[in-house]
């Protein structure tokens, strides 16, 4: 499951420009990005993949923490949770909802 375009689009405005495998370009998610996307200066927002770029890894870079549990923040693994929350097929709204609660990129944890 890949971020939706809306928060991949609200992880953007916030300074989240981590490396990722996918983009929304036009409303469309993407693989590979050609030379002529980039011509016509369209936006471009990286997609990541909950379960491997966000719980795994960039753990540290979107909450502190990592899968071994080296917690730098509270007694919460937020790795775990999302793991959790994808496990019993929690929608993904809700899913996002949680990493931003809870992420360095939301400007109220800062």
């Amino acid at each position: 499951m890949f971020t939706s375009q809306k928060f991949s689009q609200k992880l953007k405005e916030n300074g989240c420009e981590l490396e990722s495998k996918k983009w929304y370009i036009d409303g469309v998610l993407l693989t590979k990005i050609s030379p002529e996307h980039q011509l016509f200066n369209r936006e471009i927002i990286r997609s990541y993949d909950i379960i491997y770029d966000v719980c795994i890894k960039y753990a540290v870079e979107f909450f502190w923490d990592n899968l071994q549990g080296d917690l730098d923040r509270e007694d919460v693994n937020c790795t775990e949770w999302v793991l959790s929350m994808l496990q019993e097929n929690e929608p993904q709204d809700k899913i996002e909802k949680y990493i931003w609660d809870n992420c360095k990129f939301n400007p109220l944890n800062k």
